[in-house]
Protein backbone atom coordinates (compact mmCIF):
# COMPACT_ATOMS: atom_id res chain seq x y z
CA UNK A 1 0.00 0.00 0.00
CA UNK A 2 2.93 2.18 0.67
CA UNK A 3 4.42 2.05 -2.26
CA UNK A 4 4.20 4.90 -4.24
CA UNK A 5 2.56 3.76 -8.45
CA UNK A 6 3.01 6.27 -10.89
CA UNK A 7 -0.71 7.70 -11.85
CA UNK A 8 -0.28 7.53 -15.73
CA UNK A 9 -0.08 3.43 -15.38
CA UNK A 10 -3.38 3.19 -13.59
CA UNK A 11 -5.85 4.94 -16.09
CA UNK A 12 -7.64 7.24 -13.90
CA UNK A 13 -10.92 8.34 -14.87
CA UNK A 14 -13.87 10.79 -13.79
CA UNK A 15 -14.95 10.30 -9.95
CA UNK A 16 -12.50 8.25 -8.72
CA UNK A 17 -11.64 9.37 -5.44
CA UNK A 18 -8.64 11.26 -4.01
CA UNK A 19 -7.41 10.42 -0.04
CA UNK A 20 -4.65 12.73 1.07
CA UNK A 21 -2.90 13.24 4.14
CA UNK A 22 -1.92 16.54 4.50
CA UNK A 23 1.37 18.14 6.02
CA UNK A 24 -0.37 21.49 6.34
CA UNK A 25 -1.79 23.40 9.32
CA UNK A 26 -5.06 22.45 8.75
CA UNK A 27 -4.37 19.10 7.99
CA UNK A 28 -2.80 18.39 10.74
CA UNK A 29 -5.80 19.07 12.77
CA UNK A 30 -8.21 17.54 11.15
CA UNK A 31 -5.61 14.17 11.63
CA UNK A 32 -5.55 15.15 15.57
CA UNK A 33 -9.76 15.50 16.09
CA UNK A 34 -10.22 12.32 13.92
CA UNK A 35 -7.13 10.32 16.49
CA UNK A 36 -8.87 12.23 19.42
CA UNK A 37 -12.25 10.28 18.22
CA UNK A 38 -10.15 7.09 18.38
CA UNK A 39 -9.83 6.01 14.79
CA UNK A 40 -6.75 4.59 14.66
CA UNK A 41 -4.42 4.77 11.32
CA UNK A 42 -4.54 5.02 8.34
CA UNK A 43 -7.83 6.13 8.27
CA UNK A 44 -6.77 8.66 11.33
CA UNK A 45 -4.05 10.40 8.64
CA UNK A 46 -6.68 11.32 5.43
CA UNK A 47 -7.48 14.40 6.05
CA UNK A 48 -8.53 15.25 3.10
CA UNK A 49 -10.85 13.81 0.00
CA UNK A 50 -10.70 14.79 -3.76
CA UNK A 51 -11.89 13.70 -7.48
CA UNK A 52 -10.63 13.22 -10.46
CA UNK A 53 -12.36 14.00 -13.61
CA UNK A 54 -11.17 13.17 -17.34
CA UNK A 55 -12.17 14.55 -20.48
CA UNK A 56 -10.91 15.26 -23.44
CA UNK A 57 -9.65 18.98 -23.47
CA UNK A 58 -11.66 19.75 -26.91
CA UNK A 59 -14.67 18.74 -25.53
CA UNK A 60 -14.14 20.12 -22.07
CA UNK A 61 -13.23 23.43 -23.60
CA UNK A 62 -16.49 23.03 -25.94
CA UNK A 63 -18.54 23.00 -23.29
CA UNK A 64 -17.23 25.26 -20.53
CA UNK A 65 -16.59 28.01 -23.53
CA UNK A 66 -20.71 27.88 -24.34
CA UNK A 67 -20.73 25.87 -27.30
CA UNK A 68 -22.83 23.19 -26.25
CA UNK A 69 -25.62 25.18 -24.52
CA UNK A 70 -24.21 26.89 -21.85
CA UNK A 71 -23.31 30.20 -23.57
CA UNK A 72 -21.95 32.83 -21.53
CA UNK A 73 -19.73 30.58 -19.67
CA UNK A 74 -15.68 31.42 -18.92
CA UNK A 75 -13.57 28.80 -19.56
CA UNK A 76 -12.56 26.82 -16.41
CA UNK A 77 -10.53 24.18 -18.22
CA UNK A 78 -6.68 24.24 -19.36
CA UNK A 79 -5.31 22.36 -22.12
CA UNK A 80 -5.43 18.78 -20.65
CA UNK A 81 -6.93 15.73 -20.07
CA UNK A 82 -6.73 14.96 -16.53
CA UNK A 83 -7.66 17.07 -13.84
CA UNK A 84 -8.82 17.26 -10.26
CA UNK A 85 -11.59 18.93 -8.09
CA UNK A 86 -11.67 19.55 -4.71
CA UNK A 87 -13.33 22.39 -2.32
CA UNK A 88 -10.52 23.80 -0.04
CA UNK A 89 -8.89 26.35 1.88
CA UNK A 90 -6.67 29.00 -0.04
CA UNK A 91 -4.41 26.65 -2.46
CA UNK A 92 -1.65 29.35 -2.64
CA UNK A 93 0.08 27.84 -5.74
CA UNK A 94 -2.81 27.90 -7.74
CA UNK A 95 -4.79 30.78 -6.47
CA UNK A 96 -7.78 29.04 -5.62
CA UNK A 97 -9.81 29.08 -2.73
CA UNK A 98 -13.24 27.09 -1.98
CA UNK A 99 -14.68 24.40 -5.10
CA UNK A 100 -12.27 24.35 -7.63
CA UNK A 101 -10.74 22.54 -11.05
CA UNK A 102 -7.19 22.54 -11.40
CA UNK A 103 -4.99 20.60 -13.85
CA UNK A 104 -3.70 16.45 -12.37
CA UNK A 105 -0.27 16.78 -13.15
CA UNK A 106 0.08 20.64 -11.03
CA UNK A 107 -2.38 19.34 -8.68
CA UNK A 108 -0.51 16.54 -7.93
CA UNK A 109 3.43 18.02 -7.41
CA UNK A 110 1.73 20.50 -5.32
CA UNK A 111 0.16 18.55 -3.16
CA UNK A 112 2.45 19.27 0.20
CA UNK A 113 1.32 15.20 2.00
CA UNK A 114 0.83 11.99 1.11
CA UNK A 115 -2.07 10.86 -1.70
CA UNK A 116 -4.01 7.77 -2.23
CA UNK A 117 -6.42 6.94 -5.20
CA UNK A 118 -9.41 5.20 -5.10
CA UNK A 119 -10.25 3.36 -8.65
CA UNK A 120 -14.63 3.33 -9.33
CA UNK A 121 -15.68 0.95 -11.71
CA UNK A 122 -18.14 1.98 -14.04
CA UNK A 123 -19.08 3.17 -17.48
CA UNK A 124 -18.66 6.57 -18.43
CA UNK A 125 -20.68 7.39 -21.44
CA UNK A 126 -20.13 10.40 -23.35
CA UNK A 127 -23.55 11.72 -21.57
CA UNK A 128 -22.64 11.24 -18.33
CA UNK A 129 -19.28 13.23 -19.43
CA UNK A 130 -20.69 15.80 -21.01
CA UNK A 131 -23.50 16.26 -17.19
CA UNK A 132 -20.96 15.71 -14.98
CA UNK A 133 -18.70 18.91 -16.64
CA UNK A 134 -21.94 20.96 -16.69
CA UNK A 135 -22.80 20.33 -13.10
CA UNK A 136 -19.24 21.05 -11.97
CA UNK A 137 -19.50 24.17 -13.81
CA UNK A 138 -23.32 25.21 -12.27
CA UNK A 139 -21.88 24.82 -9.01
CA UNK A 140 -17.99 27.06 -9.88
CA UNK A 141 -20.82 29.77 -10.68
CA UNK A 142 -22.58 29.70 -7.79
CA UNK A 143 -21.57 32.72 -5.50
CA UNK A 144 -20.19 30.88 -2.58
CA UNK A 145 -18.43 28.57 -4.45
CA UNK A 146 -14.98 30.50 -4.33
CA UNK A 147 -15.63 31.23 -0.19
CA UNK A 148 -14.15 28.89 2.16
CA UNK A 149 -13.97 29.63 6.43
CA UNK A 150 -10.29 30.28 7.94
CA UNK A 151 -9.14 30.56 11.35
CA UNK A 152 -11.07 30.40 14.25
CA UNK A 153 -14.38 29.87 11.90
CA UNK A 154 -13.02 27.53 9.86
CA UNK A 155 -11.63 25.42 13.08
CA UNK A 156 -15.36 25.48 14.02
CA UNK A 157 -16.93 24.00 10.64
CA UNK A 158 -14.18 21.10 10.67
CA UNK A 159 -14.65 20.02 14.15
CA UNK A 160 -18.95 20.50 13.20
CA UNK A 161 -18.18 18.16 10.41
CA UNK A 162 -15.88 15.78 12.09
CA UNK A 163 -19.10 15.18 14.47
CA UNK A 164 -21.70 15.45 11.74
CA UNK A 165 -23.82 18.41 12.29
CA UNK A 166 -24.40 21.02 9.03
CA UNK A 167 -23.85 24.25 9.30
CA UNK A 168 -22.04 27.45 8.02
CA UNK A 169 -20.83 29.65 10.78
CA UNK A 170 -20.10 32.75 8.13
CA UNK A 171 -22.73 31.45 5.64
CA UNK A 172 -20.39 31.74 2.69
CA UNK A 173 -18.50 28.50 1.64
CA UNK A 174 -21.53 26.28 -0.10
CA UNK A 175 -20.02 22.98 0.47
CA UNK A 176 -17.18 21.77 3.24
CA UNK A 177 -15.02 19.09 4.07
CA UNK A 178 -15.63 16.10 1.97
CA UNK A 179 -18.68 17.05 1.05
CA UNK A 180 -18.36 17.60 -2.51
CA UNK A 181 -17.29 14.49 -3.18
CA UNK A 182 -20.35 13.35 -1.36
CA UNK A 183 -21.87 15.19 -3.31
CA UNK A 184 -20.79 14.04 -6.91
CA UNK A 185 -21.03 10.60 -5.92
CA UNK A 186 -24.86 10.89 -4.69
CA UNK A 187 -25.94 12.89 -7.87
CA UNK A 188 -24.65 10.33 -10.34
CA UNK A 189 -26.26 7.82 -8.19
CA UNK A 190 -22.78 6.14 -7.40
CA UNK A 191 -23.46 6.13 -3.46
CA UNK A 192 -26.86 5.69 -2.22
CA UNK A 193 -29.12 8.55 -0.80
CA UNK A 194 -29.13 7.31 2.79
CA UNK A 195 -25.96 8.88 3.64
CA UNK A 196 -25.98 12.59 4.21
CA UNK A 197 -23.15 14.46 2.93
CA UNK A 198 -21.88 15.92 6.47
CA UNK A 199 -21.24 12.73 8.18
CA UNK A 200 -18.62 12.05 5.18
CA UNK A 201 -15.75 13.25 7.09
CA UNK A 202 -12.08 12.08 5.49
CA UNK A 203 -11.18 9.06 7.62
CA UNK A 204 -15.22 7.95 6.43
CA UNK A 205 -13.44 7.35 2.70
CA UNK A 206 -10.67 5.16 3.77
CA UNK A 207 -11.65 1.22 4.00
CA UNK A 208 -11.79 0.13 7.28
CA UNK A 209 -12.55 2.20 10.50
CA UNK A 210 -10.90 0.90 13.61
CA UNK A 211 -11.58 2.48 17.41
CA UNK A 212 -8.47 1.70 19.13
CA UNK A 213 -7.85 -1.31 18.50
CA UNK A 214 -5.38 -3.80 16.73
CA UNK A 215 -8.04 -6.50 16.10
CA UNK A 216 -9.62 -6.68 12.42
CA UNK A 217 -12.32 -8.34 13.66
CA UNK A 218 -13.63 -5.43 15.66
CA UNK A 219 -13.04 -2.77 12.84
CA UNK A 220 -16.14 -1.71 10.13
CA UNK A 221 -16.33 -0.90 6.89
CA UNK A 222 -16.29 2.48 6.11
CA UNK A 223 -19.70 4.82 5.26
CA UNK A 224 -18.18 5.02 1.57
CA UNK A 225 -18.03 1.44 1.49
CA UNK A 226 -21.21 0.14 2.89
CA UNK A 227 -23.20 3.05 0.77
CA UNK A 228 -20.64 3.21 -2.80
CA UNK A 229 -23.44 1.19 -5.18
CA UNK A 230 -19.49 0.11 -7.63
CA UNK A 231 -17.32 -1.41 -6.98
CA UNK A 232 -14.41 0.18 -5.42
CA UNK A 233 -10.68 -0.26 -5.35
CA UNK A 234 -8.60 -0.44 -2.28
CA UNK A 235 -6.38 2.81 -1.76
CA UNK A 236 -3.38 3.30 -4.44
CA UNK A 237 -0.58 5.38 -3.02
CA UNK A 238 0.45 7.72 -6.03
CA UNK A 239 2.13 9.98 -3.73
Amino acid sequence: MNKIIDYRTLNLNSLDVLLCSGNGKLSEHIKWLQRLKGIDSPAANVSHAAAVIKWPFKAINDIACGNKGLAGLACYFDNDDLYVTETTTLNKWAGKKGLQVNGFGDWLDNYNGEVYVRKLDFERTEGFQNKLIGFIIQHLKDPKASKYENGIPGLLELFLCEIGIKTSILNTAELHCTEWDSELLKEFKLLADVISNNRMPPFEFWPKICRNTKDAARCRNSLLDQNILVPISEPIRIK
